[in-house]
Parts: structure tokens; C-alpha cells; sequence
């Protein structure tokens, strides 16, 4: 007030001085040389007049040096006005002291013509106010973000720091076009010359972007230019890569370990793993060796051999002498990688192979013994690389069970086979029983040994001695069910052959296992004259197959954290850690199913997107954790009062989508505000002070509104900032003729 009362009191004071000569009085014509002036004496009030005039002068003055300082974008309209206003600074200065060259004329009014002058050149050719200060402040400046402005004409009218560091722009930038920017940037501009709004991925040197072009709009809603919001999203591309690998990876390790557990045929396991190795690293061609009992290493299996021609038989005869690559396998046990096959002097070069020019290989270990390779082949140089060689490990292990359950299977196998070539012996020779390698026990009618064969005390440690006379029962342990004798002697008394197993021990008390065939040898009349029992001890067989059911058990336990790790990985994959909700890419899944079940049934759905209030304001106020807070509670919030049947989605930031299935954007709009209203009502009680916070949502309808899904998100954003631009803490429908306005 003291402001605008001054003037109006000095102006008073000027008219009315002829009565109080307060102001200027005594006019007289004088002569400043050949010019003629008129002087006055000068009262009290003027020389305050003149002070104050002076001071607001300076004052205005030292505020435009003072911000010469910050180099702002405006340094160059800050010099300009201090010039401008200097001019009748100085020429005030000198009539008042009576420094003019002509004493007592006022050149003040000619001042104000050569300031404007000055200013009138400065719009008109020096590009004055070409900076508007649009979107200035300093949420805009801290912004993690590049965020560049543009005017109507295409001419640059801001930019945040981020951007300034990112493409090296300095004030002079300012009113420049877009294509003077580094390539590929300005592309990017030229591409989207016409664009007034649009939301896409755009990868930039080497770097990936979301890039959000949003118009600014005056508060009559008339386009004053767009902003460019570049938003670097690399490290979570890089992170979905990572997860889509390990994904593959663990698909792959369950499928070859289903094929370990549900097949016997040896070629077909180690098939399906060097597939699987070609799904997680690309492979030109494969193979699997082993190192023979004459030190030759030899080729179990091949993949990709034979689109690349290349003769196996020179893949032949190679040996830890003849291969210092191989040599260094057995010998570190580590895996070898060859970035430039023909720069390397231990490689070994064979005709049809001359196309391989980078090599992996990994140490196949049975019982911490390397006994092969697992070979990789790629005809690009330098391609394999130490996360290629740690993803290899897992399907070399499931070589070394491949191959250790194919050995334990050929033991058994042999095993079995000779028991039974020695059963059918026996049958034939039965008086050759002296050399059989089977325990042999003849007893009479009543149990009592009356024969045994080397072989017997060889197993049981008891002599001939010992055995004579006594009843086979020395060899009992109580191990073996009293019901299995009982069937025994049944079986043989009638005149029938009886097989069975056994838990015996020897002389010594130690147990083993043993498979007898039990049968009556009669006389010519047939009548039962003695008992003959053909022992085979199974003790090898039964230790093999306990180690190859232990195998399968372990082979069974790893399926099983496969399985569990694919299931977390499924579920890490579609979550959002933070506030439990689903995800984008769950999004992506499950937004077109649901439109398309709405479509088949006629009903309509709801898409409902919510956006925190002044979130980047909550961080920045009261921390990240004041803001995790609130996401937390809308997320747990908008959980509890939505249907089974309905979505929710953390689509970004602070952004939540809601997918509501047989609602109408009406009913929608209720059930929204409900939401706000409960919303409104949470506190956070910091140190500072209780925080509060509001949503804005916004409202699309299907098929209403659009049919597709994407068009469906864009109208509810679009409603969403509707709802921003009309005070925020509300839900708008979303309505074209609004958004036209």
C-alpha cells in the first residue's frame, strides 16, 4: 500500500505547490548558453521524490546484477533489461546533481525513448523472451529424467539439468531447433515433429527410453507447446533379460531331467540336453566325449555336425597326448574358452572344420573325476563368454548322471544277465556243481547238509567242517520273515522249485544278500530223495541298485527345486515387489483375455487408472519411505474393496490401473469414489507432522469408449489428467468433448 500511496501523494504535492511550495515553485526562463530553460526552485518533498525514485532504481538495479551470477537460462534478458534500465538511471543521477550539459534541462523523458528503443530492438532481433519460463521449477530441474520443451514453432524453450548434462546444451541452446542436436537425438525430434502426445520405447546411444511427449497447455487449454520426457529405462530391460534367460535356463535343466528320470535310452538323454544347451547358449554345433580305457577321447553324440559338413571321422583319434586343449580340461579340471581358434596354438585344426573360430569346452565330472568334455562350436570369433560357460555347468552334471546311470545300468544289467546264464548252467550240469559259481547245498529230506561247493565257503566263510550235518539255519538272520521259510518248505515238500531272496550272514556275523533256488531232486521213482539249493550272492547288485535309486532320488530333488524355482520366478515375474500387485507384464497376459471374454458374453468392463497426488512432492517432502507408504496402502487398500473377478496393476510410479469386468464406467465411477474417500483418510505421523496424501482417477468404459485395450488405458490416462487439470482428488469419465477443451 505504501507503494501506491506515494505516487499518489507526490502527484497531489506537483499540482498544488503554487499554494504550499513544497514541490517545485519560482519558475523562471533562463539561458544555458543559446539554450533556453525554465528553472524552479526545488522544495523539500522533491528531493524526497527524487530519492525515492532513485532508491526503487537501485534497488531494481542491484536485484538484476545480483542474479548475474547464477547464469540462468535468462542471463541474456537479465543483461539486457539492466542496460535498458541503466540509461535513465544515470541521466536522473546527473539532473538531479546538475551534471547535464545544458544546467537545469530534464533529459529524463529522452531517456525513456532511448530505453525503449533498446527494448524494441531486443524483442524484434535479439530473441528477447524467447525463454518463457514454461514448466520452471525445481520438481522440473531435479528430474532424474531428461525433460525438453518445446514452443509452438518448434524452437526450444527449456530443458531440465539432466538433459543439459546428457546432450551438453548451455543457455545459447535456447530458441535453437531441435535438429541441432547430437544425433540420434535430433531424430527423434524430426521424427516427432507433428506429435502432440504419444508414450514409446526409443533406444539411444545404447541406452533405452521411455519417451512420454505431453502438450503444455495454457489455462485456456490452447497448446503452447509440447514437452519431451525421456525416462531411462535400461537397467530394468537389462534386468527382464536376465530374468527371460534364467527362465530358459530353468526349462531347460527341467526338461533334460524329466528325460534323465522318465527313459533308460542313453542317446536319446544326451540328444535332448545338447538341445537344450543350444536353447540357453547358441551353438553352432555340439559334442559330447568321453576319455576311452585307452586314453582315446570318444565322440558319444553330435548336434549340428551336419549342417556344417563336418566329417566326424576326423573328429576321431584324438587323445590327452594329441590335445593339449583336452590335456588342460583333465588336467585343471576348469573350463577352457577360445575366443580366436586360429590365434590359439594348441588348437588343432581339421579340414571340414576350418569355419570354427571360437570354442568352449566344460569338465564332465563323475565322483569329482573328469572323464569328458562337453564341446561348444561357433564359427563367430570371440562369442563365448564366462556367463555362456557357467550356464554350461548344470547340463555337464546332468552329462556325468547321464553317463553314471548308463554305467550303473550296464553293471546291473551284466549282472543279472550272468545269474541267470548260471541258473540255466546249474539246471543243465547239475552234476558239475563243483565249478559252478554259485553256492551249492544238497540236504536231505529233513535239512540236514550233506553237500557243499567251494563256492559256498568262499561266500559264508564256513568249511566243509563246519557246514556238514548242521541245517542251513547257521546262514538265518531274523532279517528274513519266518513266513518265507514257511512258503519255502511248503513249496519243496509238494514237489515244486521255491526262489526267493535272503538276508544271511556269514561265519564272520557280516549280513549280504542272497538269491536262492531251492528245488527236490527225485529218485527214478520219483520220490523226494534230496534238497537242492543254488545260492548267488547279490550283495554287488542290491549296493548298485541302491546307488541308482539314490541317484534318481537326487535326480528326483533337484525336478522338484526346479520346479519350485520356476514357480517363483513365474510369480517374481508377474508381482510387483513393493506393493504385491501384478505387474505390466501380467498386464500384457491378461488384459486382452479379459476383453475378449467381455466381447463373447456382451458385458461391459471398466479400466480405472489412479494416479498418487504430488507423489514426487510426498518423496522429496517427507522421504521415499513416506511415499512407499502410501503405495503400499492404496495397493492393500484397492485389494480389499475389489471383487475376485477385478485386476489391479501397478501400471508405473505411482500409477495403479484397475480392471473392473461387468461394470459400467457409472457404477465404476462410485465404487472410484469410494476408494478416494478412504484414501483421503490415511495419515502417516512423521516427526515433521502428519502426511496425508490424494488420488486422481480416471475412467474409461469397453466398449463404450474403445475396444482395445491400449486405446482403453490412453482414454482413462487421458481422464486421469483430466481429473488433475480440474484440482486433482477426484475420478472423471472420460468424455472426448472434455478433452477437446
Amino acid at each position: 500500500m505504501l507503494l501506491l500511496g506515494l505516487p499518489l501523494l507526490f502527484l497531489i504535492l506537483a499540482f498544488s505547490s503554487q499554494w504550499h511550495h513544497l514541490w517545485r515553485y519560482d519558475y523562471q526562463l533562463q539561458w544555458s548558453g543559446s539554450v533556453p530553460v525554465v528553472v524552479a526552485t526545488k522544495g523539500i518533498f522533491y528531493w524526497i521524490y527524487a530519492a525515492y525514485m532513485l532508491g526503487l532504481f537501485l534497488a531494481a538495479f542491484a536485484i538484476l546484477v545480483t542474479s548475474f551470477r547464477y547464469r540462468t537460462l535468462y542471463f541474456r534478458n537479465t543483461v539486457v533489461l539492466t542496460l535498458g534500465m541503466l540509461v535513465p538511471v544515470v541521466v536522473a543521477i546527473l539532473y538531479v546533481f546538475g551534471l547535464t550539459p545544458v544546467h537545469g534541462f530534464d533529459w529524463m523523458p529522452t531517456s525513456f525513448i532511448w530505453m525503449g528503443a533498446l527494448y524494441i530492438w531486443a524483442v524484434l532481433r535479439g530473441r528477447l523472451f524467447d525463454a518463457a519460463p514454461i514448466a520452471r521449477n525445481m520438481l522440473v530441474d531435479t528430474l532424474e529424467d531428461l525433460m525438453i520443451a518445446v514452443n509452438t514453432r518448434g524452437l526450444i524453450i527449456d530443458f531440465n539439468r539432466a538433459a543439459q548434462t546428457a546432450l551438453s546444451l548451455s543457455p545459447s541452446s535456447i530458441g535453437m531447433p531441435p535438429a541441432t542436436l547430437p544425433q540420434p537425438w535430433a531424430k527423434v525430434f524430426q521424427d516427432h515433429a507433428e506429435t502432440s502426445g504419444c508414450r514409446e520405447e526409443v533406444v539411444i546411444a545404447g541406452h533405452t527410453y521411455d519417451l512420454t511427449i505431453s502438450p503444455i497447455l495454457d489455462t485456456h487449454a490452447c497448446q503452447q507447446g509440447r514437452i519431451f520426457l525421456f525416462n531411462d529405462i535400461t537397467s530394468r530391460k537389462q534386468v527382464e533379460a536376465e530374468e527371460r534367460k534364467q527362465r530358459i535356463l530353468a526349462q531347460a535343466l527341467q526338461e533334460t531331467s524329466q528325460a534323465l528320470n522318465s527313459t533308460l535310452n542313453y542317446q536319446d538323454v544326451l540328444e535332448k540336453i545338447l538341445v537344450n544347451v543350444g536353447r540357453v547358449v547358441p551353438v553352432d554345433s555340439a559334442n559330447i566325449a568321453l576319455l576311452g580305457d585307452e586314453g582315446v577321447m570318444q565322440y558319444l553324440h553330435f548336434y549340428g555336425y551336419m549342417e556344417h559338413r563336418v566329417a566326424k571321422e576326423e573328429l576321431q583319434g584324438f587323445t590327452l597326448d594329441t590335445s593339449p586343449i583336452f590335456k588342460r580340461v583333465f588336467d585343471t579340471g576348469e573350463p577352457v574358452i577360445i575366443p580366436d581358434t586360429h590365434a590359439d596354438p594348441a588348437w588343432i585344426v581339421i579340414p571340414s572344420g576350418a569355419w570354427i573360430r571360437s570354442y568352449a569346452a566344460m569338465p564332465i565330472r563323475v565322483r569329482e573325476k573328469v572323464v569328458g568334455v562337453l564341446n561348444l562350436d561357433s564359427a563367430v570369433i570371440g562369442f563365448y563368454t564366462l556367463e555362456h560357460v557357467h550356464n554350461l555347468r548344470a547340463f555337464a552334471d546332468q552329462v556325468a548322471i547321464a553317463v553314471e546311470n548308463a554305467r550303473l545300468f550296464a553293471t546291473a544289467e551284466h549282472e543279472i544277465m550272468e545269474r541267470k546264464q548260471a541258473e540255466e548252467k546249474l539246471r543243465q550240469l547239475s552234476q558239475a556243481v563243483e565249478q559252478s559259481p554259485a553256492s551249492i547245498i544238497i540236504t536231505d529230506t529233513t535239512g540236514r547238509i550233506e553237500y557243499i561247493n567251494p563256492r559256498f565257503s568262499e561266500v559264508t566263510g564256513y568249511s566243509w567242517e563246519d557246514a556238514i550235518g548242521k541245517k542251513p539255519s547257521i546262514l538265518k538272520t531274523d532279517k528274513t520273515p519266518p513266513e518265507m521259510h514257511r512258503q519255502l518248505w511248503q513249496a519243496i515238500t509238494t514237489g515244486g522249485e521255491w526262489r526267493g531272496q535272503f538276508i544271511n550272514k556269514k561265519k564272520n556275523g557280516e549280513e549280504y544278500f542272497e538269491s536262492t533256488s531251492i528245488s527236490p531232486i527225485l529218485d527214478d521213482a520219483g520220490m523226494v530223495t534230496h534238497y537242492l539249493a543254488v545260492k548267488e550272492d547279490t550283495t554287488p547288485q542290491k549296493l548298485a541298485e541302491d546307488e541308482l535309486r539314490n541317484k534318481n532320488q537326487i535326480l528326483q530333488f533337484q525336478l522338484e527345486a526346479i520346479e519350485e524355482l520356476q514357480a517363483e520366478l513365474r510369480e517374481q515375474a508377474v508381482r510387483d515387489p513393493l506393493t504385491g500387485l501384478y505387474n505390466r507384464r501380467y498386464l500384457a497376459e491378461t488384459q486382452e483375455r479379459e476383453l475378449a471374454r467381455a466381447a463373447r458374453e456382451r458385458y461391459p468392463v471398466s479400466f480405472v487408472m489412479i494416479d498418487i497426488d504430488h507423489f514426487k512432492i510426498l518423496n522429496d517432502t517427507y522421504g521415499h519411505d513416506a511415499g512407499d507408504f502410501f503405495l503400499e496402502k492404496l495397493a492393500a487398500l484397492l485389494q480389499s474393496q475389489t471383487r475376485i473377478g477385478d485386476i489391479v496393476y501397478r501400471y508405473g510410479g505411482e500409477e495403479i490401473l484397475v480392471i473392473m469386468s461387468k461394470v459400467t464406467a457409472e457404477v465404476a465411477f462410485l465404487i472410484t469414489n469410494r476408494w478416494r474417500a478412504a484414501f483421503m483418510d490415511l495419515k502417516l505421523s512423521l516427526e515433521m507432522g502428519d502426511a496425508q496424501s490424494t488420488i486422481s482417477c480416471g475412467i474409461s468404459e469397453y466398449p463404450r469408449h474403445a475396444v482395445s485395450s491400449s486405446d482403453l488405458i490412453t482414454l482413462a490416462d487421458k481422464a486421469m489428467y483430466q481429473a488433475k487439470a480440474a484440482g486433482r482428488n477426484r475420478v472423471v469419465i472420460w468424455h472426448a468433448a472434455a478433452h477437446d477443451h
